[in-house]
C-alpha cells in the first residue's frame, strides 16, 4: 500500500501492523 507515507507519524504504527497482517 502506498498510503503508508501519506499517513500521519500517529499511524505509521497501526500503518505497519496492517501492512504485516495484510502482507
Amino acid at each position: 500500500m502506498g498510503t503508508i507515507g501519506h499517513v500521519d507519524h500517529g499511524k505509521t504504527t497501526l500503518t505497519a501492523a496492517l501492512t504485516k497482517v495484510c502482507a
